[in-house]
């Protein structure tokens, strides 16, 4: 009986071991999938982070850019007058600090021009799409985002 008991263990102890080792190969798989949910979760915040944030930044150098017009064509008139005023001998040398501001006004005009299709060549990249209106571009990359982040939690059930 001793003999033939011995093959019968020997299998129940090598099907044992082999459940054991795939519950260890379960349980690496259930951490590795965990790992790569959080990495996925943590990518598409970061995404939609970078996205906010570049067309955050567009929309204040949109802003920029109408104020500092504004500025330039003030400062133009300033010196304009401040040139009148020191050919007719009105004025004084001070005045022409005028044309200071309207050069510093340009420099700002223009600042804010680079500073806004900097932002928008971020805001493209970081949404993956050449954008001619950079509201609709936003917007269809967010349903994009939605929509991938919906059928990847499906998939996960």
């Amino acid at each position: 009986i001793k003999r033939f008991m011995r093959p019968a263990f020997c299998a129940a102890a090598h099907l044992f071991f082999r459940l054991q080792l795939c519950k260890v190969s379960i349980h690496g798989a259930e951490a590795d999938l965990k790992k790569a949910e959080a990495t996925y979760r943590n990518t598409v915040d970061s995404v939609n982070l970078d996205v906010r944030s570049n067309y955050l930044g567009l929309r204040e150098a949109e802003k920029r850019i109408s104020t500092t017009k504004l500025a330039v064509e003030q400062a133009d008139e300033d010196y304009r007058i401040a040139q009148l005023r020191y050919m007719s001998g009105v004025g004084t040398n001070t005045d022409v600090l005028a044309q200071v501001a309207l050069t510093q006004a340009k420099t700002n005009y223009t600042q804010a021009l680079y500073d806004y299709n900097t932002s928008k060549t971020a805001l493209e990249t970081s949404i993956g799409v050449p954008m001619e209106n950079p509201v609709t571009a936003v917007k269809v990359q967010a349903a994009k985002t939605a929509e991938a982040a919906k059928t990847t939690e499906e998939a996960a059930k």
